[in-house]
């Protein structure tokens, strides 16, 4: 679990000796949990550090009596809902799911502020966590804004390239997790970026995609 943990943001910069000190005085809990397993139920106040050291989890917003919506998805290793769990409303807003067999390990508030004052590194770790943890809702509100699919996909690609400065991308997200970040289908997004493949503004060889035409990409997004 030591190297688990130490591949995570959360624990950047911390020896194996650091961490063992640390985790000595935390008292985790270990928590096993099945596919289809609920791991934090919305409405539900959030009162441990909860990280996940295997497998897959999903949170799921409730749409209506009956459906929910998957939201984003979490692989190990990660940490559940850094923000919660020193908010003033610290309660759950939506479903935290296994989507495969997983393991959670709990570290209590007061344990966990206690850590937070005796190592000024995690300190940093942990609120640059919380920080970067509002990306992923931002993005969701900036793609689902552009009306049609090849807007957001335009959108996303001009981004990543901006990013890696470059007009060939390596995707890091799958085409379900796009379609989830856009609001769509994964088949209408499929159907999208074969169609703007076709147009000739992109070329895409599996998860590599080349921008051909950037000013065909703009004029999606209008």
């Amino acid at each position: 679990m030591t190297h688990t943990l130490l591949s995570t943001p959360l624990f950047e910069g911390l020896t194996a000796e650091e961490f063992d000190s640390l985790w000595a005085t935390a008292q985790p809990q270990t928590q096993l949990a099945e596919k289809g397993d609920i791991i934090a139920l919305r409405g539900v106040p959030c009162h441990a550090l909860m990280l996940l050291t295997e497998g897959v989890l999903r949170c799921e917003a409730t749409v209506a009596i009956g459906e929910t919506l998957p939201v984003e998805r979490l692989r190990a290793p990660g940490v559940i809902s850094p923000g919660l769990l020193y908010a003033p409303d610290n309660r759950f807003p939506v479903h935290w799911v296994a989507e495969t067999p997983v393991t959670v390990v709990s570290i209590g508030k007061g344990e966990w502020t206690a850590l937070l004052q005796r190592h000024r590194r995690l300190l940093e770790n942990f609120l640059t966590l919380i920080s970067d943890a509002t990306k992923p809702l931002s993005d969701k509100i900036v793609y689902r804004t552009f009306k049609t699919i090849k807007g957001k996909f335009s959108r996303y690609l001009l981004d990543q390239a901006e990013i890696a400065g470059s007009d060939t991308l390596r995707l890091e997200l799958t085409q379900r997790e796009m379609a989830e970040l856009f609001g769509v289908t994964r088949p209408a997004l499929a159907r999208a970026i074969g169609e703007m493949s076709d147009e000739g503004s992109i070329y895409v060889d599996r998860k590599a995609v080349t921008i051909l035409f950037p000013e065909k990409l703009r004029q999606y997004i209008g």
